[in-house]
């Protein structure tokens, strides 16, 4: 085994004390630094040449999206619990059923417009996944690292990734949609985001999410990354998305009372 990949396999498979956390979240940071481009499935070149072909190397990959389940309370990646991949993973099948020649960045926002249509209706979130302000919109970092990977790691048992001309990827369902993880309600509001945005190409879908009043605008602009995002001298931050302006008062005070439900259910699994 290459030195690097014993190294990091004892980072990942270590306990989880201070400095092994530290060692993550530095890999991670490093990691989700590159300027992905949308349409590639090899890493462009950026400022820190040698993580493009570190991070594409398929074991260090493998590597990488393992430590997205590690079973851990402490800080992580998005930590996923066997419920939560049941439920994004048929969440990725209803629309891969539905929507024809469905690509990765389409679905991509698909999955960022089912969770702001159910905070705008609900105050509550229907995936609770991270979404992070990049160039082509919010996105879901960890569903773009498992679509643009060479060997698919967390939702490989829900949908599969197929890499066409000009490097653009495609999604289709492996399995079934079961609804046993949705209620009714959750149903309802899948049903209408298909009807209201699947007809929309990818670009359509991402000129949308940079509407002038959107969460992505809002928040780009108030971390000061809207106008490098805009020119082409960004592509990717860690910079969350802040759903709370699409709420008044009373909506932001539930919504967030929802997130400290979900936080304190799920350390209880």
């Amino acid at each position: 085994m290459y030195p690097l990949l014993q190294w990091l396999r004892f980072i990942f498979a270590s306990p989880m004390d201070a400095s092994i956390v530290l060692l993550r979240v530095t890999l991670h940071r490093l990691i989700c630094n590159l300027n992905f481009h949308e349409n590639e499935l090899t890493a462009p070149l950026t400022r820190r040449g040698f993580i493009p072909s570190l991070f594409y190397h398929k074991k260090l990959r493998i590597l990488y999206l393992q430590t997205l389940t590690y079973n851990s309370t402490m800080s992580q990646p998005h930590i996923y619990t066997n419920d939560d991949i049941a439920k994004i993973g048929n969440t990725l099948v209803y629309f891969a059923e539905r929507i024809s020649d469905l690509s990765k960045t389409k679905l991509l926002k698909l999955v960022y417009l089912l969770e702001e249509t159910t905070i705008r209706k609900c105050s509550r979130p229907f995936l609770n996944l991270d979404f992070e302000i990049w160039k082509l919109g919010p996105v879901a970092k960890d569903l773009f690292f498992d679509f643009s990977s060479t060997e698919q790691y967390i939702f490989k048992d829900y949908v599969s990734a197929h890499p066409e001309e000009e490097g653009r990827v495609y999604i289709s369902p492996v399995t079934q949609f079961d609804d046993d993880e949705f209620s009714d309600i959750e149903l309802s509001i899948l049903d209408d985001v298909v009807k209201q945005f699947g007809n929309l190409s990818a670009k359509e879908l991402v000129e949308l999410t940079h509407g002038a009043h959107s969460p992505w605008t809002i928040t780009a602009k108030q971390q000061g990354v809207l106008d490098d995002l805009l020119n082409n001298r960004v592509y990717t931050t860690d910079l969350k998305i802040d759903f709370n302006s699409l709420l008044d008062a009373d909506g932001r005070d539930a919504y967030a009372q929802h997130l400290e439900y979900l936080q304190a259910s799920r350390s209880l699994k």
